[in-house]
Formats: structure tokens, C-alpha cells, sequence
């Protein structure tokens, strides 16, 4: 094989695993957000009833911190654990701004 065929195998063989790191990468992001919501969307539908504010909030992210930490290990501090609460918030917020705009919109389309 003479130099030229070797380089472009390289080149190839590169490519294809460039490409799936990158891949791998948007997948686990994917896969650490939905995980961030989720907990977020346990903690505010046990913490909150599906309110805007609890009354015993930061004492329930206290203990749960120190019992996820003990179990799983490292992450579930009492901000991270606020931190996945807030982001669930902010999607949902967003979600029921964004279903309101389109009611709007709907709405006046077939007025």
C-alpha cells in the first residue's frame, strides 16, 4: 500500500471516530439534562405538590443531599439538588409561556 492509500484510510478511520465522539457527547448531554429534569420534577411534585413554593423546601434538599450522597456519591449537594429543582422549573415555566402563545395564536388564526 503505497503512502497516499495509507493516508487516506487514516483520514477516513479519523473522520468516522470524530464523528462519533461528537455523537457520544450530544447523547450523554441529552441524557444529563433529561436526568437533571427528571429529579428536578420528583423533587418539586414531592417537595412542592406541584406549587411555586414549599414550606419545608430547604430542609427536605438538606436530607435528601445527605442521603443520596451516602448512597450514590458525589453530585447531590443541597445546591445541585436546588439547582435540578430550578431547571425543571424554568422548562416548565417556559412550556406553559410558550402553550400560551400558541393558544393566543390559534385562537386569533380562526377568529
Amino acid at each position: 500500500m503505497n503512502n497516499q492509500a495509507m493516508d487516506n484510510l487514516v483520514i477516513k478511520i479519523r473522520e468516522i471516530m470524530e464523528s462519533s465522539k461528537q455523537n457520544l457527547i450530544r447523547e450523554v448531554n441529552f441524557v444529563m439534562l433529561h436526568t437533571y429534569w427528571q429529579i428536578g420534577h420528583i423533587i418539586v411534585e414531592h417537595e412542592q405538590n406541584g406549587e411555586l413554593k414549599a414550606q419545608y423546601g430547604t430542609k427536605l434538599l438538606v436530607e435528601l443531599s445527605k442521603r443520596l450522597t451516602k448512597e450514590i456519591g458525589k453530585g447531590y449537594s443541597r445546591s445541585n439538588l436546588y439547582s435540578m429543582r430550578e431547571f425543571y422549573w424554568g422548562i416548565q415555566f417556559s412550556r406553559r409561556r410558550l402553550e400560551n402563545c400558541l393558544g393566543r395564536i390559534i385562537s386569533n388564526f380562526y377568529q
